[in-house]
């Protein structure tokens, strides 16, 4: 299990400056790898403080889909924590930078992300409406009931005046 206390600073440039390396090519920072664990534990304010630390160094610039990395935990963390404004501005940074180096396979990721994100949302509205529309129908269907009864209740006060 990861521990916080177990974890590094995270501004400590020294250790989390160097990347992961992947069949040659330059993949992602140290810091970035830590976030993405942080949240795989569950730890999303660790994960935030690894990749806002990624983001902010000048010397990790170098690990362009790195940055974007970044940007999607964060986005993802952020939203774990309820902070839907947040994360949605973190996946719209991370598109941006995608998009402004021509990272095509990081923009995909990340527009997948949004995708998925939608698809949530129009799914919990769709749950939404079907409440609303049940609850609408349950009381109209009460209110029909009280009718019934109140015409019933009428049409037996209207025959005992009638004897």
């Amino acid at each position: 299990r990861l521990s916080p206390d177990l974890l590094p600073a995270a501004d400590n440039g020294a250790e989390l400056v160097s990347t992961g390396m992947s069949g040659g090519h330059c993949a992602s920072t140290i810091r970035v790898l830590l976030a993405e664990s942080c949240e795989a534990a569950g730890m999303p304010s660790a994960a935030i403080r690894f990749a806002q630390a990624d983001l902010q160094d000048p010397s990790s610039n170098f690990v362009q889909p790195s940055r974007v990395r970044s940007g999607r935990v964060l986005a993802r963390c952020h939203a774990a924590l309820g902070q839907h404004a947040l994360s949605t501005a973190a996946l719209d940074g991370a598109l941006k930078h995608a998009e402004a180096h021509k990272l095509r396979w990081s923009a995909s990721l990340v527009m997948a992300e949004q995708r998925r994100r939608e698809m949530a949302s129009l799914t919990r509205l769709q749950a939404s409406v079907r409440g609303a529309i049940g609850r609408r129908t349950r009381a109209a269907l009460q209110m029909e009931r009280r009718r019934e009864r109140a015409a019933g209740q009428l049409q037996a006060a209207a025959r005992g005046m009638a004897l």
